[in-house]
């Protein structure tokens, strides 16, 4: 069956050369559902969370306008009285449960992967489905 396939539901040879619009359409239409999933469920609600997060507090704590970069500095821990640890505090005990935690999955997770791949295939089945 060489390069005279012909597809009846494609329309192309096998191995035929696709032209600059072909390949362009062709990756459109195979990466475009995913590219627009990721716009809109990933990229355009973090950019909405970084213009949120840019704007001011209120006296009542809503949030409103000016833009400004008081939220990050006070991340940092600048406050009105100068150094102020309680916000970096916060981030560092963060980034270390989710290292810690990070960590626990990976020796725990590993000694189990290392199980199911020993299993036949009809038992991998059984274990993947139950993880």
């Amino acid at each position: 069956m060489g390069a005279e396939f012909q597809s009846s539901t494609h329309g192309f040879r096998a191995g035929e050369q696709l032209t600059r619009r072909g390949h362009w359409l062709r990756s459109a239409l195979t990466s475009g559902p995913s590219v627009l999933w990721l716009t809109l469920f990933l990229a355009l609600p973090l950019l909405g969370i970084g213009l949120i997060s840019l704007l001011s507090r209120g006296d009542y704590g809503e949030i409103q306008r000016p833009l400004t970069f008081e939220n990050y500095r006070r991340l940092l821990g600048f406050g009105w009285l100068g150094f102020d640890p309680l916000y970096p505090g916060i981030f560092l005990r963060s980034v270390a449960l989710g290292a810690g935690t990070a960590g626990l999955c990976l020796i725990a997770g590993l000694p189990l992967a290392f199980f199911i791949a020993r299993q036949p295939a009809r038992r991998k089945t059984l274990a993947l489905t139950l993880v």
